[in-house]
């Protein structure tokens, strides 16, 4: 007696078709180039959670064994002799025209001698040249965007020693006490660290680029990024005796 034929499935017989070894591995390719190329020059789409921060409430508590070496500072025309090397090069020409506008500043960390960190801010609203979308902190705030981190660095606690350092001098010596940011609204990562630092999604930017136009709308923030880590120990404590003040 002869034995049943095993059939697979038909989604099964179609991944083995389009698997390296496949016959069809270049029609994936070729398909995978061509949305490449669509999302490169046709269209593109970002969603970012714009979000704000009452410079009151607590900063994040770091072990001190956090970055020792690291040395903070705000920026000054003379630091763009830093920015070289293949991680720097390409934001040199950015940092020595803006830093020109009295209203541009940057908090900068070194250790040895070597720049591994910058945080930008605007005092002021910022008109985004790519997204074409005005971010407006307002007459209190700063407008707080694409803070980096070197590589090597990165885990050490060099973002949250310099969010620490700026929003712990943002009223004595910028005179503001609120700052507005935004992070990609698939970075969950970028959430946590919201999150611990009380920032408040206020609502959803969607820019959309069609051909060489940009496009901007606003949007409610989803439930699942509308929550937020909820306060512990001192934080706690100091959030609900700042509430009672107000």
């Amino acid at each position: 007696m002869l034995g049943k034929r095993h059939v697979l499935p038909p989604q099964v017989r179609s991944s083995r078709l389009f698997a390296e070894d496949g016959v069809l591995f270049p029609v994936r390719q070729a398909a995978s180039a061509l949305k490449r190329l669509f999302r490169r020059f046709c269209y593109e789409k970002h969603e970012m959670v714009v979000c704000l921060r009452d410079n009151r409430m607590p900063v994040q508590d770091l072990p001190r064994h956090y970055a020792e070496k690291l040395r903070i500072r705000l920026a000054v025309p003379e630091d763009v002799k830093f920015f070289r090397g293949p991680v720097w090069d390409p934001l040199k020409e950015s940092f020595a025209s803006r830093i020109q506008d009295p209203q541009f500043h940057a908090v900068i960390g070194f250790v040895d001698g070597e720049l591994v960190g910058m945080a930008p801010f605007y005092t002021t609203s910022y008109r985004h040249p790519r997204y074409r979308f005005v971010f407006d902190p307002g007459e209190q705030g700063i407008y707080w965007f694409e803070g980096f981190t070197v590589n090597d660095w990165r885990g050490k606690g060099i973002a949250l020693l310099g969010m620490n350092w700026l929003f712990s001098r943002l009223e004595s010596e910028f005179g503001k006490n609120q700052v507005l940011t935004y992070y990609d609204s698939v970075n969950l990562a970028a959430k946590r660290l919201h999150d611990r630092y009380s920032f408040v999604p206020q609502f959803l930017l969607t820019c959309r680029r069609i051909g060489p136009i940009w496009l901007s709308s606003r949007n409610e923030v989803p439930p699942h990024l509308r929550e937020m880590r909820p306060l512990r120990g001192r934080k706690k404590r100091e959030a609900e005796a700042l509430k009672e003040t107000q």
